[in-house]
């Protein structure tokens, strides 16, 4: 039964998956090429090696892991059970088939991140590493994605139970991050003595003195509770 409602799930779900791994793929060859067009055009700038594709590959994989499993969980929900389904199957199966597609975004980045290091190796021999996010991928790819998935779900879950409230939240919680975070960061670093560059210097010491073990336990503990609250809202759900 549970294998059967996984099965009838990723046949619900494959347009999704096949369209995220289009646009994933297309995003890591956009930016690899507009890189190596940028180095020919500006012989001078092929001095630092910037993962271009890697970033733009893995910006459309946290996008497909977080905006989009959170927007169709109440569709699907509902069709599914309007088809008769059963909630606790739908709930594991939900989870098991949006992992099923993180993961292939997941292989789809690192396979981006291995053609772009070779590419650029391989014609740039002598540039310079500004930042070696291989060993980051393989380190926290895993126990990322499966964070991203299950608080996306739960996220999903909330808005579904509370409506336009949760999502108008989301919403300035989202903006909120798109526009004051990448401000702190860069103040950090250009203008550490200003406010924002304190409050980023504050935050990186911070973070990164906390151990990875900590950080890891902390993502586990939140998405046992983030599934749990997902099986509660969806056992008191009306479709």
């Amino acid at each position: 039964m549970m294998l059967d409602m996984i099965r009838k799930q990723f046949m619900i779900q494959k347009d999704d998956l096949i369209g995220g791994a289009v646009i994933a793929v297309g995003a890591g060859l956009f930016g690899t090429i507009l890189l190596q067009i940028i180095y020919y055009l500006k012989p001078d700038a092929a001095t630092e090696y910037v993962p271009l594709g890697t970033l733009l590959a893995g910006m459309i994989a946290v996008i497909f892991a977080v905006a989009f499993i959170m927007v169709q969980f109440s569709l699907y929900f509902r069709l599914v059970i309007s088809m008769g389904g059963v909630r606790k199957y739908f709930f594991w199966a939900f989870l098991a088939v949006s992992l099923i597609q993180s993961f292939v975004m997941y292989v789809i980045v690192l396979l981006t991140h291995l053609c772009d290091r070779f590419l650029n190796r391989s014609r740039y021999p002598e540039m310079k590493v500004v930042v070696d996010v291989w060993p980051y991928l393989l380190k926290w790819g895993v126990p990322v994605v499966v964070f991203l998935v299950i608080g996306s779900t739960f996220l999903g879950a909330m808005g579904m139970r509370f409506g336009k409230y949760a999502y108008g939240i989301f919403w300035v919680l989202w903006m909120t991050m798109c526009l004051v975070f990448p401000r702190i960061m860069g103040a950090a670093e250009d203008a550490p003595d200003s406010v924002f560059g304190r409050i980023g210097n504050t935050a990186i010491d911070f973070c990164s003195g906390i151990p990875g073990s900590i950080w890891t336990a902390a993502m586990a503990i939140f998405s046992v509770a983030a599934m749990l609250g997902t099986y509660r809202i969806i056992r008191k759900s009306s479709v």
